[in-house]
């Protein structure tokens, strides 16, 4: 019961983190202030992050990190300031936290930051260029560290992320389109059990397609309705036969707008 709780508890700090890093990639400049207050509060309620950020910065220092990280390069005849990271994980994670700290607490100001080192047409741009240049990179050393912590963490969130994709999502479906669509395919499965003149692994994966069209239909669940389609008609392709069924089906879904 231990180990399922603190596998649960890892993966709740791996959501917060990753729902709060990406709140901030996706945002826009006018909001950043506030979606980098949320991420660091967010880092701050994860003990495992900040066991690894006070570990580091008892080896770090931060504005000696900073201007080791501080480079001049050359842009035709300007000289332009560009902000690396370091290859370290957890000095990277470490750095960027300094970083989001600094400008959350007013002492570094975000729009010169992102002019001196990440300068472009627009602010919007230039927080762009920031967020896929340190703060992706900040994500993903965050989750590596909360990986090593439970090394299936990630691994069941992207599994509830899978789950969820495919969570029915049910829709009206008139008796008239379901049992149109359930008719001919019932049809064509008693064709490959009775009356089917092809190759045994083909005939085995039409059935496995019918099978499985035919529970898409009956959970209503548009997304599967339309991607089981996908895979059943292009099966169907492979074998003889079954060309006015399959014309007629998808006849049926694309006036049911399933298609």
């Amino acid at each position: 019961m231990e180990n399922i709780a603190e596998q649960n508890k890892t993966q709740n700090d791996l959501y917060i983190f990753a729902e709060r890093a990406n709140a901030l990639i996706e945002s826009k400049y006018i909001i950043a202030a506030k979606k980098i207050s949320s991420l660091l509060k967010g880092v701050v309620s994860i003990p495992s992050l900040m066991d690894n950020v006070a570990h580091c910065l008892k080896s770090f220092s931060y504005p000696a990190e900073f201007a080791r990280n501080r480079m001049l390069v050359s842009d035709g005849s300007q000289v332009k300031t560009k902000m690396t990271l370091p290859v370290d994980k957890v000095r990277l994670f470490t750095f960027v936290f300094c970083l989001l700290a600094e400008i959350d607490s007013g002492s570094r100001d975000l729009t010169k930051f992102l002019n001196e080192y990440f300068e472009s047409e627009s602010l919007n741009d230039s927080f762009k260029k920031f967020c896929a240049d340190i703060i992706v990179p900040f994500k993903k050393a965050g989750e590596n560290i909360l990986k090593e912590v439970d090394p299936d963490c990630v691994d069941q969130v992207s599994i509830q992320k899978g789950t969820e994709f495919f969570d029915a999502e049910e829709i009206y479906m008139s008796p008239a389109v379901n049992d149109a669509v359930l008719t001919t395919l019932e049809k064509i499965r008693l064709r490959l059990d009775n009356d089917f003149q092809g190759d045994g692994h083909d005939r085995a994966e039409c059935v496995e397609m019918t099978d499985a069209f035919i529970n898409a239909v009956l959970s209503k669940n548009p997304k599967l309705i339309n991607i089981i389609w996908i895979g059943f008609k292009n099966t169907f392709i492979l074998v003889k036969g079954f060309e006015k069924e399959i014309e007629g089906i998808k006849n049926v879904l694309s006036e049911a707008n399933l298609v």
